[in-house]
């Protein structure tokens, strides 16, 4: 026997054109701040491996 139901359960879009700009720019900004996060978090990490290093070589 033939299953004669519809197979079709995907919705409708319900975003427009102007949502998913929408999107793709906050998708963007968050990016470029996650991106910032890391950058500063791996700057201050080398800073203090520095601050360590140096002091170490230099303990009398």
């Amino acid at each position: 026997m033939a299953d004669q139901h519809s197979h079709d359960h995907h919705p409708a879009a319900t975003h427009t054109d102007a949502d998913r700009t929408g999107f793709r720019a906050d998708d963007y900004n968050a990016g470029k701040a996650v991106v910032a996060i890391v950058l500063s978090i791996f700057c201050m990490g080398v800073g203090i491996y520095s601050i360590v290093a140096y002091t170490v070589i230099n303990w009398n």
